[in-house]
């Protein structure tokens, strides 16, 4: 059973990112208020944290 946070399954997840030139924008919010990015791990096929989400960044996606 997918958690609250895990809206695609890693079908869908490969789909989009092979669909789009970018890499799509995953964010969560951690207990302390501190706002992560996730990234998709091909071995688990799950989210994880990846780095503190930087409005500077945004170009990257």
């Amino acid at each position: 059973m997918a958690s609250k946070y895990e809206r695609y399954s890693k079908e869908e997840l490969v789909r989009i990112i092979e669909e789009r030139d970018r890499k799509p924008l995953m964010v969560m919010k951690e207990g302390s208020g501190r706002w992560m990015t996730l990234r998709f791990n091909e071995k688990t096929g799950k989210n994880e944290p990846d780095a503190v989400f930087r409005l500077d960044a945004l170009a990257e996606y």
